[in-house]
């Protein structure tokens, strides 16, 4: 059986920028207004800024700590080989809620996995309601540790199925179609014939 990859942990990279860059704003930022804050008014909050910038270092060292290490690990278990390997079809699948209060889920050959939109982990986490390939019955291959997904494959033609799917209209759209199909109505016929009837009189 042929694969798809669809994610693959090395080639997609770390998921943390996010977190990293709108740190990294804050601080510029905090920075910023801290070595102009003698123009601040009133200049009883003149200390805020040069508060909230050795914060946000402190709030940007821990995301990383969070995040950095887990993706280094998992990308080097893929790399090295030492990912455990589960096959099969995709069963008990429960997506994400709208709400966003909840994990995606589903079970491959016994395996459960859990993950959500909402939580940077090292692995694949991009859920249904964000766009996902998952679902009930697709066959797939996942490379994973401690349940973190390092790399996902679906089978070929499921895999295709699957992004013809996503592009197909939501279920309860109505399409509008228009014909340019002349019509006339039958008494006009009648005017037009009498008309030209009395003029070749």
């Amino acid at each position: 059986m042929q694969y798809d990859v669809i994610y693959d942990v090395a080639r997609d990279g770390y998921s943390g920028w996010v977190g990293i860059l709108c740190g990294l704003g804050v601080i510029v930022g905090a920075a910023v207004f801290c070595t102009a804050r003698k123009w601040l008014q009133p200049a009883s909050l003149r200390f805020i800024p040069c508060v909230i910038a050795p914060l946000s270092l402190c709030w940007l060292l821990l995301w990383a700590l969070l995040t950095v290490p887990g993706y280094i690990s998992l990308r080097s278990a893929l790399q090295s080989g030492q990912c455990a390997v589960v096959e099969g079809v995709v069963t008990d699948f429960q997506p994400m809620p709208s709400s966003g209060h909840g994990d995606e889920s589903f079970s491959v050959a016994g395996v459960r996995f859990a993950y959500s939109d909402f939580v940077i982990t090292p692995g694949f986490h991009r859920t249904t309601y964000r766009g996902g390939p998952m679902r009930e019955g697709l066959h797939v291959r996942i490379l994973y540790q401690d349940q973190d997904i390092a790399r996902l494959e679906i089978a070929h033609e499921q895999s295709t199925a699957t992004s013809n799917h996503a592009m197909q209209p939501t279920t309860g759209r109505r399409t509008l179609k228009f014909s340019m199909i002349p019509t006339s109505h039958p008494a006009a016929t009648r005017a037009l014939a009498s008309g030209g009837s009395s003029c070749s009189r």
